[in-house]
Order: C-alpha cells, then sequence, then structure tokens
C-alpha cells in the first residue's frame, strides 16, 4: 500500500489507473497530525527490472488523496525452451512407431494448394507427436553475457539511429565517420566489459575449485568443449538402459563373471613346474656367492661389491631370494581384492575379483615388467618395450623384399612363441605391420597365415605411416586449432590469462612428441609454427592493421620458436637418457655411430639433426 499525492504520480502507477478512479473524495486543505508531509512516498523495488503486478484497488477518503494498490515483487521465472537431446533418442523405438508409416495420406499430386497445405499440416503434426515420444528433451541454460553499462547502451542507441538514418536517406561523410567512431568506441567499451566479466567468472572459479582437474573441466564448459554423450547398454533380455545406475549395475553384473576363479589349476602346475626346475636359483644359501646373484647380465657374472653389500642389506637371511616382508606385501596385494565400477557420477556395489593383477596400482607395471623380463631380444632389430605395449623395428641392409620379410616373419614369430609360453594374449586390433618406406611390398607370412600391410599407425601417440610423420604432423595441427578455437570466446581476457590458457592447453599438442618432430623438414616444423603465430595474435589482440613483426609478439610473450623449442625438448630427452644409463640410449648411439651421415628424408635421425644444427636459428613462418 501507498499513498501518492495528486498531481505527483509516478509514470507506471498513473497508467494503471483511470483518471475516473482518482477523483477527489475528500478534503485536501489540511493534514493529519501523524500523517507523512508531503506524501511523495511511490512503490518502488530494490531492481529497477523487477517483475511486478498491481491491481487497482477502491478509493477512501484520507489528508492525501491515496491509492490503494496491491503490489507483489515476486520473482517471475522465465522458462528455458526445451531442445531435443538425441543423443539419448532410443531410434530403433522411433523407427517402428506404427504412426509413422502414415499409410492413409491422401494422395496430393492433382490436390489444390489448400489441400496440399493440409496434407503437410497433418505430416507434420504426425512427425512431432512421434519425436515427443520418443526424443526425450533437455534445457540447456545458456550462461548470461556481461550486462553493458549505461554508457554503452547510448552509445549502442545512437549507433543504431545513425545506421538507421543512413538506410533512409544515404550517407554523408561527417556521419560515415561518426558511425566508423561509434563502431570502435562501442567494440572497445564491450571488450574491456567482456574482459572484466570473463575474469571475475575465472576468478570465481578459481577460488570454488582447488582441484585443477576440476577447474579445467568448468573452463571446459564455459568454452563449450564439454560433451556429454549419453549412451544406453543393451542387456541379455534386449532391454535398453540409460541411466548410470543401470549401467553400472550390467557393468558389475559382466565383470564379477569375468574376474571369478575358475579352479583350473594348470597355471598353477606350470608355475610350480618350473619353480621346480629352477629351485637353485632361489635357494638360499649360508653365505652368499657373488656368481649368483643376477642382475642385468647373466646368471654366472659378477656384480660389485657396493651392489652386493645393498642386496645383503634389503634381502636379509633369505638371501638372494625375496625377503619376508616383501612377500607379505605381493600376497596382500594379490588377495582379499575388490573392485567398484564407476559410470558417471554413479559407483556400484564392491564385488571381488579372484584373478588378475589391480589396475592403477604402481605395483601392477612394476610385476608386469618383471612377468616379461626374459622377453627374447631382437636379432635383426631392435624390440621396444613400454609397460605392455612392444613396438618391432626389423632392419635390413640389403634391398631384396623377401629378406626384409623373413626377418619380420622370424621376429613376429618369437615375440609370438613367447607370449604363447607365458599365456598373454595380443590384442589383434592394435597389432599393426607398417612397412618403412616400401611400396607394393610382398605378402608377409606369419605362422602360415598372411599378415595384411597397414598403411599407419600409433605408437604411444606418435602416428607413424609408411611415408613418414606427415600425418602425424596433420593431426597435430588440426587438433591444435580445434584447441585454440575453443579459446576465441576468451579473447577479451587478460593477456597472462590467455597465455597460460595457450601453454596448457594447445602448445602441448603441437610439441609432442619432441622426437622426431624437431628432425621434420621446414615445411612439416613451418605448419606446427603457424599455430603458435595464431596462438599469440590471439594473446596480444594483434589486429590486421597492427603492423608488428611476430619476432617482436614472440619476444613480448617471452615464447620461442616452435623450432627452438622442439630443439631444446629432444636436448633435454636425450641428455636424460645419457645421464640415466638408459639400455636403449646405448643401441641407438652404436646405430648412429656405425653410419653417422646416413639419413632417410621421410624418417629423419634425432641425433643427426642435433649434431648438424647444436643451435637453430629460430624460424617465425
Amino acid at each position: 500500500m501507498a499513498a501518492v499525492q495528486a498531481g505527483r504520480w509516478e509514470p507506471g502507477l498513473s497508467r494503471a489507473a483511470s483518471p475516473a478512479e482518482l477523483a477527489p473524495a475528500g478534503s485536501m486543505e489540511g493534514t493529519l497530525s501523524r500523517a507523512a508531509s508531503p506524501a511523495e512516498l511511490a512503490p518502488a523495488g530494490s531492481e529497477e527490472e523487477a517483475p511486478h503486478e498491481i491491481n487497482k484497488g477502491p478509493l477512501t477518503t484520507s489528508d492525501h488523496i491515496p491509492i490503494i494498490l496491491d503490489i507483489s515483487t515476486s520473482p517471475i521465472p522465465i522458462p528455458v525452451p526445451k531442445s531435443f537431446a538425441f543423443n539419448r533418442t532410443d531410434w530403433d523405438a522411433f523407427d517402428g512407431d506404427e504412426s509413422l508409416q502414415m499409410a492413409d495420406l491422401p494422395d496430393v499430386s492433382r490436390a489444390t494448394l489448400d489441400d496440399i497445405d493440409a496434407a503437410l499440416d497433418s505430416w507434420m503434426s504426425t512427425v512431432k507427436l512421434a519425436a515427443d515420444r520418443h526424443i526425450p528433451k533437455t534445457a540447456h541454460k545458456t550462461p548470461a553475457y556481461c550486462t553493458p553499462s549505461r554508457l554503452t547502451q547510448m552509445t549502442r542507441i545512437q549507433f543504431q539511429a545513425l545506421r538507421a538514418q543512413a538506410g533512409i536517406a544515404g550517407w554523408i561523410y561527417d556521419n560515415y565517420r561518426r558511425y566508423i567512431h561509434l563502431r570502435l568506441t562501442l567494440q572497445d567499451a564491450r571488450r574491456v566489459e567482456s574482459r572484466q566479466s570473463w575474469g571475475s567468472a575465472l576468478a570465481r572459479l578459481s577460488a570454488s575449485h582447488r582441484d585443477p582437474k576440476v577447474f579445467w573441466r568448468a573452463v571446459k564448459r564455459l568454452s563449450g568443449r564439454a560433451t556429454n554423450k549419453d549412451t544406453y547398454l543393451v542387456d541379455t533380455n534386449g532391454l535398453k538402459h540409460h541411466s548410470d545406475v543401470d549401467k553400472a549395475r550390467l557393468h558389475t553384473s559382466v565383470w564379477e563373471t569375468v574376474y571369478r576363479d575358475d579352479f583350473d589349476d594348470d597355471d598353477n602346475d606350470i608355475v610350480l613346474d618350473y619353480m621346480t626346475e629352477n629351485l637353485r636359483r632361489s635357494t638360499p644359501y649360508e653365505s652368499a656367492d657373488t656368481t649368483r646373484i643376477r642382475g642385468t647380465s647373466e646368471l654366472d657374472s659378477l656384480i660389485s661389491s657396493g651392489e652386493l653389500r645393498g642386496l645383503l642389506r634389503h634381502s636379509r637371511s633369505t638371501c638372494p631370494g625375496v625377503s619376508g616382508i616383501n612377500k607379505r606385501l605381493l600376497c596382500d596385494f594379490l588377495e582379499d581384492r575388490t573392485a567398484r565400477i564407476k559410470v558417471g557420477t554413479q559407483v556400484g556395489p564392491t564385488f571381488p575379483l579372484e584373478t588378475g593383477v589391480p589396475q592403477g596400482s604402481v605395483l601392477s607395471p612394476t610385476l608386469y615388467v618383471l612377468y616379461t623380463s626374459d622377453c627374447p631380444s631382437s636379432v635383426a632389430g631392435m624390440n621396444v618395450l613400454y609397460a605392455d605395449d612392444v613396438s618391432q623395428v626389423v632392419f635390413h641392409p640389403g634391398r631384396s623384399s623377401a629378406m626384409l620379410n623373413a626377418r619380420t616373419e622370424r621376429e613376429v614369430a618369437r615375440i609370438s612363441a613367447f607370449e604363447e609360453e607365458w599365456r598373454i594374449k595380443t590384442n589383434l586390433v592394435k597389432f599393426s605391420v607398417i612397412p618403412m618406406a616400401t611400396q607394393n611390398p610382398p605378402p608377409l607370412m606369419v605362422d602360415g597365415r598372411v599378415v595384411d600391410f597397414q598403411a599407419s599407425g600409433t605408437v604411444l601417440g606418435l602416428q607413424v605411416s609408411s611415408r613418414g610423420y606427415v600425418s602425424h604432423v596433420t593431426s597435430r595441427v588440426r587438433r591444435a586449432k580445434s584447441a585454440l578455437f575453443t579459446l576465441y570466446r576468451f579473447r577479451d581476457l587478460d593477456a597472462g590469462l590467455k597465455l597460460h590458457l595457450v601453454k596448457a592447453l594447445v602448445l602441448p599438442v603441437l610439441t609432442y612428441p619432441p622426437i622426431p618432430l624437431h628432425a621434420l623438414s621446414r615445411t612439416a616444423i613451418s605448419k606446427l609454427q603457424r599455430v603458435q603465430n595464431a596462438a599469440l595474435r590471439f594473446v596480444v589482440n594483434h589486429r590486421w592493421d597492427d603492423f608488428v613483426t611476430m619476432e617482436s609478439l614472440h619476444e613480448s610473450v617471452d615464447l620461442p620458436a616452435i623450432n627452438v623449442r622442439l630443439h631444446h625438448m629432444a636436448s633435454q630427452v636425450w641428455l636424460r637418457m645419457q645421464e640415466e644409463d638408459w639400455e636403449q640410449f646405448l643401441v641407438l648411439q652404436e646405430l648412429s655411430d656405425a653410419a653417422p651421415d646416413r639419413s632417410h628424408g621421410w624418417f629423419p635421425r634425432s641425433l643427426r639433426a642435433l649434431r648438424d644444427d647444436p643451435d637453430p636459428a629460430p624460424r617465425y613462418s
């Protein structure tokens, strides 16, 4: 309720009441002793845009002419329009909907336009009803953009009015100059407001999300890269399950049968027979024998006194076998184990693991490396072992493709025999044979079966093809451009924040792996450099009319050229391998020393590139 003096009504209230209802109903000369005078109170909320609802009330007599109003400032929710969630659609049920058959539609080939429109409306309504039945809907609430200031709104009004006037009367010189000035002013104002808005948004995210993983997930959601593809699982009865609870339950029911003990003792018999044959290698002696301790060399080789003291210190009375505490740790690691399946945010019940080795533990890859430590070495090449991944590189000094295939067949058969002996199964989906720099090679036979060649493959993220690493560079450029494109909405952030985003999301994509990327041709490096140049222009808000060289841009943000960065990273990798005395480094060093000046154009040698150009000049194009 509010009292408003006659002649001083608020505009919103004066429009709500008609003049006939505001006729004087009493004297306006005197005032009551307890009345507020002058009565200039008017209803207003704390926000000018607060939705309100006004209802007219009856007039009463008082020292002022009051207007009895019921004012409600409760917020009115604005519904978010729902859209179809096609990723959660049961398309089989949609295709099987009988209403979509529409066999009773009339023939409109000779009908009038009204009949065609009526038939089209009927068809559209039928399809919409079927879509509403089978395609779920979801409401995506887009984050509100930064609210423009009062000055920005006035500038926008002037800009739009000037453009509308030019559309009617045409442009004159003064109006066009003012139009350009208003456009640049409006762009600068919105850039500043957007920078402040997104800066405060990231500051709130960093304050509320201390976990870096959660923080970057929120940043991806803001940048529009968060994707939640919801699929369904089909059980044995043909029923489809979409929720995370049902998916976790189905996964649990399947995996608990996989890791169930089948009480097959053949494996135990094999292990016991092997231990019986090699009992002399595990029986402890009262005094240590330096010729029996096996390190990285043969059984009968000597070890240093320092290594012997270390073994005695850690093995105690069971030397040279496994100590008691290590046995207890190993047994505790393999017994009474359980697992849980997590789908989305839903965690399923625990179920026992009666077989297999637990994943996600530091001890798991260590045990696997120990289990495969006696993997046969390559005779005609090199075996690159990384956990459970094996890459075989086979060499042949001649030009005979048949001889190269024969060597490859022997090397593959050697690994296959080892896997069959120790019951290791190769994933045939990931198995591929790539002929390096060879066109139309003869068929490759392994165990009497023809193995198809692959044009390309992936080794630890490095795409290798028979023609070199061109496909890897193309893939890196495409992924880096995609990551940079998602950052463009943050173009108005502070330069330091944008540089941090580029270093975290774009540059690692361009520089993996530094070996052999640093040794590639100038053309390949230029493709990577162009993406880095685009990222720097995004960081410093470089415009087309800013005549600044790329060298000065790199110096302003203290970022080296991509060829210098790759050269430094590759040097650090080789230095670490040398300092840690890797066996792989010694083999590669011997190969490099045997032919220091030889290198293939498609497969350049890293050590030769580092030796020929130890301090490369930066290239910015």
